[in-house]
């Protein structure tokens, strides 16, 4: 059986609840526990791990509660996290990985940040046109000279979408 442990600070106020339970039930088995702000939610909690026979409830994710698997499955297909992943999947230094998703964060999330990486709608040609209209106005007032819009092995530049924007220093 679960308990609720009041947590008390060194005045005797409560703090906390923590919601204690062996996983499995057995004696043999580790301790599990759960924080909680208010007791309500540590009793709800409570019930919860001995409907599920002394286990995690089905769902539950330690520290964060009850995770709506679609929610999470929808933000993995947001066009500012899938780009940071890509970038830190890749094999390559620190430093380069550091310029690439700066250079994302100035450039494309402010536009395609909240996208869903899934929609031809988001992505369309008056989007991709408007984010390279707005790169190649900044590489114009840094005085830099653009070597070709899809010149993909030389200088330093951007490429989404084929699209690619390069610059020379």
């Amino acid at each position: 059986m679960a308990s609720i442990v009041p947590r008390r600070n060194k005045g005797g106020e409560v703090l906390s609840y923590q919601v204690k339970w062996k996983d499995g039930g057995k004696r043999s088995d580790g301790w599990q526990c759960e924080r909680f702000d208010d007791e309500g939610s540590a009793k709800v909690f409570r019930d919860a791990v001995d409907e599920a026979g002394q286990h995690w409830p089905p769902g539950w994710v330690k520290g964060k509660g009850y995770i709506d698997p679609t929610a999470a499955d929808q933000l993995r297909y947001r066009f500012d996290r899938w780009a940071v992943e890509s970038v830190e999947n890749r094999t390559a230094s620190k430093r380069y990985k550091q310029q690439r998703i700066r250079a994302l964060e100035m450039y494309m999330f402010p536009t395609f940040g909240n996208c869903d990486i899934r929609s031809a709608e988001h992505f369309s040609k008056a989007t991709i046109g408007a984010v390279r209209t707005a790169a190649q106005a900044f590489i114009a007032a840094a005085g830099l000279e653009t070597v070709g819009v899809l010149d993909a092995d030389w200088g330093q530049g951007l490429s989404f979408a084929g699209v690619r924007l390069s610059w020379r220093c």
